[in-house]
Formats: structure tokens, C-alpha cells, sequence
């Protein structure tokens, strides 16, 4: 299984790339979920990020793969694999974010 901390040249780039934290920032409803597990996701790894920088993580895998919002993320797992896969493509493959 792969694990975050294979793709750290990724995530770096990644984490870099972010946009300062917005203060009393508000995600819209229908995303909630899926900004909530990345946030958890990136958290229990130990990468605190705000609700803003894991919605822009989020929009940077759905840029990544051609979408405006991709689907998923409905779980911290399944969250936390689509955040590994963007480190993966930043460093290995499809990069359209161009990190």
C-alpha cells in the first residue's frame, strides 16, 4: 500500500503551492464532506491544513484529472488516497497543475 511520506518531493511542492489559511473561511455545503476528510486526512498524517488549503488540495487533484469537482472523498481513506495520488502524479506523471 502506499503511504504518503513515498510521495514527501510531492507533497512539498504540493503544501508550497497553497494559498495562506482564510480566516473564517466557509466551505460551500456540498463539498463539505469531501474538505472535511482531506483536512482529517492530511491532519492524522501530520500535515495540519486549514479548511481553505484542503479545499484548494481538493480542487488541485480535480484540475489534475480534467474535472471541476471531481466525485469521492466520501471517507478520510478514500480522501487521503486521492491526496497520494496527487503527490504521485506530481512527481512521477500527470502533472497539469504544473508543480
Amino acid at each position: 500500500m502506499r503511504n504518503l511520506s513515498d510521495f514527501s518531493d510531492g507533497l512539498k511542492r504540493l503544501l508550497l503551492s497553497l494559498e495562506p489559511p482564510e480566516k473564517d473561511y466557509q466551505v460551500d455545503a456540498s463539498k463539505l464532506m469531501v474538505v472535511r476528510n482531506v483536512h482529517d486526512a492530511l491532519l492524522r498524517e501530520g500535515y495540519p491544513v486549514s479548511m481553505s488549503q484542503a479545499e484548494e488540495i481538493w480542487s488541485a487533484y480535480s484540475f489534475n484529472k480534467y474535472a471541476g469537482w471531481m466525485m469521492g472523498g466520501e471517507t478520510v481513506e478514500d480522501a487521503l488516497s486521492a491526496v497520494i495520488e496527487l503527490c504521485d502524479d506530481i512527481e512521477n506523471g500527470e502533472n497539469h497543475i504544473d508543480l
